[in-house]
């Protein structure tokens, strides 16, 4: 097992904080971290970070295995808990380029259940399901939730299935710009 120490200073041991940065320079495919990746539209996902593709100025796409739970200002959302996520949690991260509704340009805002929703992120990413439902706080869309085994989402070369359909509902955070992760402990 390789220990987060040999990548990260002093600081990162005293407040068990990961940059972006240090994020992007770990193997994670031989270590798994434990703890809560933070958002800056306050969401927090709390899980196993697993994957975590990109570079270190683009970041493009974060995938948690094992049970996950998404919550807002800390508080669990509805549909997010690790009883829905008991497999791992993935989405996309950065700047939504374009939103086609049903073919049209158009906002989340007027998507409604049953209509065909395709969003493309500035980093190439792009998902495509039908849409079932958001969960907002105020007037602000926090996730999109999709029809379940109707969703696929692509890594920017689309030579990869990020998401597959046949593997059941698919939720997506909005406004997704990553801060720093937290860790619980090494596993």
């Amino acid at each position: 097992m390789i220990l987060l120490a040999d990548f990260c200073g002093e600081e990162y041991l005293s407040n068990n904080i990961v940059s972006l940065k240090e994020l992007l320079s770990l193997d994670l495919g031989e270590i798994k971290l434990s703890g809560k990746l933070y958002m800056k539209n306050n969401i927090e996902v709390k899980g196993n970070l697993n994957t975590l593709l990109g570079n270190i100025d683009s970041p493009y796409y974060y995938g948690m295995d094992g049970p996950t739970s998404i919550s807002y200002k800390g508080v669990e959302l509805p549909y997010q808990s690790v009883n829905e996520h008991p497999r791992g949690f993935g989405n996309p991260v950065g700047e939504i380029s374009n939103i086609l509704i049903n073919g049209q340009k158009s906002s989340l805002e007027h998507a409604k259940t049953g209509d065909l929703v395709k969003i493309l992120y500035k980093s190439g990413v792009r998902v495509e399901g039908v849409f079932n439902q958001s969960i907002e706080s105020g007037n602000k869309i926090l996730m999109i939730r999709f029809k379940e085994n109707s969703c696929v989402v692509f890594d920017p070369d689309e030579s990869t299935i990020l998401f597959q359909k046949e593997w059941g509902t698919y939720d997506l955070i909005i406004d997704n710009k990553l801060q720093y992760f937290k860790r619980n402990k090494i596993i």
